[in-house]
């Protein structure tokens, strides 16, 4: 999991307004195509992982629920025994139902490591489809604005000219598209912080922590 985060990260992490340039300048979508395509694999990839972890996580709160109610079994079963006089009777019941109670210290911890798991997963995931469409969307735009300069026997190398270009071709409302897309990691980033940010625990990195208490 975490090499796949780490690609997904890698993935993200790429600016649209970069690979823009990059397309700009080779005066070829490829660069955006790519990334659009890792993207969508990257996506395939945190699906199975999803799937992966859910059905482990249903057969592990299978084995909690069962454990919950042998340990009650046994505990209610050793009273019945301690009541009636059988004292060591019930001490072999105690020992067990006690060791029934580290496993299932156990499961549920794996259960709330699995649960944390799921829930990073599917934020990365709804990074990668934001990723994804705002990539999709500039390499409408680009595709549009390179066909726009041929026409007109000149080329395109920045998000200025591109933004010039389409709404020279169809009206002001295109030419927000460079300021757009300058704001819309920052707007996906705060959303993201609002909904996860309890993953993002201060306490769990010193360095972190002392640098929140100087802010």
């Amino acid at each position: 999991m975490a090499t796949l985060l780490e690609k997904i990260n890698l993935l993200v992490g790429a600016t649209a307004h970069d690979l823009v340039n990059r397309a700009l300048k080779a005066q070829n979508v490829a660069v955006l195509t790519e990334q659009i395509r890792r993207l969508g694999e990257s996506r395939d990839q945190v699906d199975e992982t999803i799937s992966s972890v859910e059905a482990d996580l249903r057969i592990e709160k299978d084995k909690n629920a069962g454990l919950v109610e042998t340990i009650a079994t046994k505990k209610a079963r050793a009273k019945t025994l301690k009541d009636a006089g059988k004292t060591s009777q019930a001490a072999i019941l105690v020992k067990e139902y006690m060791d029934k109670e580290t496993s299932l210290g156990k499961s549920t911890a794996a259960i709330t490591d699995m649960e944390k798991e799921l829930e990073t997963l599917r934020q990365a995931g709804m990074m990668i489809d934001a990723k994804k469409s705002e990539l999709e969307s500039a390499l409408s735009d680009v595709e549009r604005a390179l066909k726009i300069a041929k026409t007109k026997n000149t080329t395109v190398k920045n998000l200025d000219q591109v933004a010039k270009l389409l709404e020279e071709d169809s009206g002001p409302n295109i030419g927000e598209w460079a300021e757009r897309e300058k704001v819309k990691a920052d707007v996906r980033l705060e959303q993201a912080m609002a909904k996860h940010g309890h993953l993002l625990k201060a306490e769990d990195d010193p360095d972190v922590a002392a640098e929140l208490a100087n802010l």
